[in-house]
């Protein structure tokens, strides 16, 4: 018997794991990585952690929410962050609601604490009293949607709770149905997460090696994982070192194992095998992110592993890197801010390209200093997010309603996986910005756009909100606007054009006078039947009876 070495890659990755969100009543569900086996138990043996600095608002979610019918067996509570990390420590939780908004440590700090430990991690629902932009952004750092506000309706929280025990069952099943694989086990071995019954499973006397192994956002996963089987499958060899296992660890993660008879503790080696790897895999049409250790024996593959994820959570990297843990030096986080104050001024000048140009250079050159850690990397994209929110407010641009859409959550859910795609993050704010406050200085253009969308949509729903939404302005603003340009408010100029619908209809069709009120948008017939009359002198049955004799 020997000793084997191992040869370490990893792949970056973003830093959440959040797998799905559930809305209701006055929730937020993040949902994070799977409970590990020591912690396993059915899921009718449950345990719910509340967590709020109002002792009332505790005490009435454990005492109106009928916990056990749902699985609950144990109900904790804690007034502050301290409290919560000491139970959270002791105790298998399995779900934490916590208030955001408490004075010492709020919930997300609470949840970001939790994200670090080794051991398990529960389903959290977070509640808040009131809108807050940087409350939404921070909560979007963790891939959610949003966040919304109390009260709590006990019966919609009671949904919601019923849909986090259904995704605990859900995970349950799927742990037990893979605890047992060797992937798995080589994941809860370098995770030290493994007992030993398992861990005496794993070959030893291989050279063996747990990698994380990150695909480019434009890299189709299921190609991903037929190339990485194939070449498993094949035994391809990378510099003496055989990829030898592999398996998903989350998001767009792989973990590699990789093996070499040799002795050697030959960095060159090992190096060489994560160029082979990645470039194996780039000629294959997938753009990868190594991180690569020098060998190690068996017995130090966990150290190993959290040496490199700690240098993933940490590190700035650029797309398609490969690099070394052994030159790798935790760097000082030393956040020194852009110039904001030119940044705005390139804003106010609508300038988009020199704002991206200019965080091109400020990005290389912190990186340069040393000072770019993934930390900073997230300070920077939450001042700028803010900025910018600062910057479409004063022009009345609702920030939330111009991104809220697919490609922001995307965008900004992969920021923090590499500088490029901190930067395309930010060049899709900038340019999505401005284009839309040369589009609003054009007061004819926005109230043009709203004028053709109501000729073209008399049947929907024209409320102020809908319309406003419609160009990313408050409703108050988008009103003042369009009167400026026609000298009609928005819903004198809605309630005429579908009066002029109803004529042309009541005149040149057979429609029911009730199916013409509810073409042209009302669904109340009473109503519709005043608001014809105000603008025509007669109902609309005595219109139809006129203007169809005339003609």
């Amino acid at each position: 018997m020997y000793s084997a070495d191992y040869g370490c890659c990893m792949v970056l990755t973003s830093r959440c794991t959040l797998q799905t969100w559930i809305l209701a009543g006055s929730l937020l569900i993040l949902k994070y990585p799977p409970t590990p086996e020591k912690h396993q138990r059915s899921w009718l043996m449950m345990q719910v952690l509340l967590v709020d600095d109002d002792r009332y608002i505790v005490s009435a979610l454990e005492q109106q929410i009928d916990w056990q019918p749902l699985g609950f067996t144990k109900v904790w509570t804690a007034y502050n962050m301290v409290q919560s990390q000491k139970i959270l420590a002791e105790e298998a939780i399995d779900l934490v609601v916590s208030d955001i908004e408490m004075p010492q440590g709020s919930g997300l700090e609470l949840l970001a604490w939790m994200r670090k430990q080794k051991f398990y991690q529960p389903l959290f629902v977070f509640l808040t009293n009131y809108a807050d932009f940087n409350y939404a952004q921070k909560a979007l750092e963790y891939q959610s949607f949003d966040y919304v506000l109390k009260p709590v309706d006990p019966d919609e929280f009671t949904l919601t709770v019923k849909k986090a025990v259904k995704r605990i069952q859900e995970d349950a099943a799927r742990r037990t149905a893979g605890s047992t694989q060797p992937s798995t086990i080589w994941r809860q071995y370098v995770t030290g997460r493994i007992d030993s019954a398992d861990q005496a499973k794993l070959p030893q006397h291989t050279l063996n090696i747990v990698s994380w192994c990150h695909a480019d956002h434009a890299t189709d996963l299921t190609h991903v994982q037929e190339v990485i089987w194939r070449l498993y499958h094949d035994h391809f060899t990378f510099a003496a070192f055989q990829l030898v296992s592999f398996f998903h660890i989350q998001d767009r993660n792989y973990g590699l194992i990789f093996s070499t008879p040799s002795r050697s503790e030959n960095t060159g080696s090992a190096q060489q095998a994560a160029q082979q790897f990645q470039q194996k895999l780039k000629e294959l049409g997938i753009s990868v992110s190594l991180l690569t250790s020098p060998p190690v024996p068996f017995t130090k593959l966990p150290q190993t592993y959290s040496k490199i994820h700690d240098m993933a959570e940490k590190r700035a990297i650029h797309r398609g890197t490969l690099m070394s843990l052994a030159d790798y030096q935790p760097q000082a986080d030393t956040y020194v801010a852009p110039d904001y104050n030119q940044i705005r001024t390139l804003l106010t000048a609508h300038n988009p390209d020199a704002v991206i140009a200019y965080f091109r250079d400020y990005l290389r050159r912190t990186d340069a200093a040393g000072q770019l850690t993934r930390d900073n990397m997230a300070r920077l994209r939450e001042d700028f997010i803010q900025l910018m929110y600062v910057a479409l407010q004063a022009q009345q641009i609702s920030a939330h309603e111009l991104f809220k859409n697919d490609t922001f959550a995307q965008l900004q859910k992969r920021s923090l996986n590499s500088i490029e795609s901190l930067l395309d993050f930010i060049a899709y704010l900038v340019k999505t910005a401005v284009t839309h406050m040369t589009f609003i200085d054009r007061h004819d253009n926005v109230a043009l756009q709203l004028k053709n969308y109501i000729d073209q949509h008399l049947g929907d729903d024209l409320s102020r909100e809908v319309l406003a939404d419609l160009v990313f302005l408050n409703p108050d603003y988008t009103g003042r606007l369009f009167k400026e340009e026609y000298g009609l408010s928005l819903t004198s100029y809605i309630i005429q054009q579908r009066v002029q619908q109803a004529e042309y209809l009541l005149i040149h069709t057979n429609l029911t006078i009730q199916k013409i009120a509810e073409t042209v948008g009302y669904t109340n017939f009473s109503y519709f039947t005043k608001m014809f009359k105000k603008v025509t002198n007669m109902p609309p049955m005595q219109y139809r009876q006129e203007h169809q004799e005339l003609k």
